[in-house]
């Protein structure tokens, strides 16, 4: 926990992010776990269980292809949009 927290605030204070966490996907590859996340107050943290599904139908996809899944504007990428409000 102390980890995942550490290298999110990194990460978010680098890229200016309000909010930054570390998860881990069930083997069932249909929700993640945060465990610890940064946040520099102007978001609530964002610890806890979350559906894949509610954030983009791709994103597990998206996560087993590798590599970073970075999303610049939710309501404006095409991906998330629609489900914006899951976001904040």
């Amino acid at each position: 926990g102390e980890i995942a927290h550490a290298a999110a605030e990194v990460i978010g204070r680098a890229l200016g992010a309000a909010r930054a966490g570390c998860g881990a996907v069930d083997a069932a590859e249909t929700a993640f776990r945060i465990e610890r996340d940064w946040t520099d107050g102007r978001l609530a943290g964002f610890t806890g269980e979350h559906r894949l599904a509610d954030y983009w139908g791709g994103f597990a996809d998206a996560l087993r292809r590798g590599g970073p899944v970075a999303v610049e504007d939710v309501s404006r990428d095409p991906r998330t949009a629609a489900r914006a409000d899951a976001f904040v």
